[in-house]
């Protein structure tokens, strides 16, 4: 859903908007499986895990951020002692677009850098059954990576399709890895599994490029 543009606000009406992180991350859900309910005392994750979404939790900047293109929770240090969680809906241009109990507010992103750790948690739709393709890896999945990887350098694959992890593959992966910044280490793990998904997002699919 488009979020309205607003004139950016400091940082100080983030720390006026702070919520507690279950609500944050019942916020999150919400734009994946509106209505789901996580039971009280179960995990979280393993509880979305069940529903076709996987939680992932790592540290980036704002720009890697962008590239990922998912709406995630941050974590904010807005004071000595005190940590804040944020969801970050939105991207545009030099402004993030916060959301909180009272609405969307627009912040500069270079301000919301400032105090952002670096600590971030998103969800995600893993596009085949694997955690991740590496030279072990056969089937279904391998299919999957030569055609989203051809379909990366403009090609389309035809006849039968290779089932293996081989060489010429690897250095495929290589190379799209290189090409948007990603550890290029040959193993599709999870920011390259949605780098690949991104070349056809699903309709409806929850982005940072939800703005007017």
């Amino acid at each position: 859903t488009p979020i309205a543009a607003q004139t950016p606000v400091g940082l100080g009406a983030l720390r006026a908007t702070a919520q507690p992180l279950p609500q944050v991350m019942s916020k999150l859900i919400g734009l994946w499986r509106p209505g789901l309910n996580v039971p009280r005392g179960e995990n979280v994750c393993r509880v979305l895990a069940r529903n076709a979404l996987d939680c992932y939790k790592g540290e980036a900047t704002l720009n890697e951020l962008r590239q990922i293109n998912r709406p995630a929770i941050l974590t904010l240090a807005l004071d000595d002692s005190a940590r804040q969680f944020v969801l970050l809906r939105a991207i545009s241009g030099l402004d993030a677009v916060i959301e909180t109990a009272s609405g969307p507010l627009k912040v500069a992103a270079s301000e919301l850098e400032t105090a952002w750790t670096g600590e971030f948690l998103l969800l995600w739709q893993r596009p085949i059954e694997e955690v991740e393709v590496n030279p072990a890896t056969r089937g279904d999945a391998i299919v999957w990576l030569r055609r989203m990887l051809a379909q990366a350098e403009g090609k389309t694959l035809t006849g039968a399709i290779p089932t293996n992890y081989g060489p010429e593959l690897r250095a495929q992966l290589i190379r799209f890895q290189t090409a948007r910044g990603l550890n290029a280490d040959g193993v599709a793990g999870t920011r390259t599994l949605i780098a690949l998904t991104n070349l056809a997002p699903k309709p409806g699919l929850p982005s940072l490029d939800d703005v007017p």
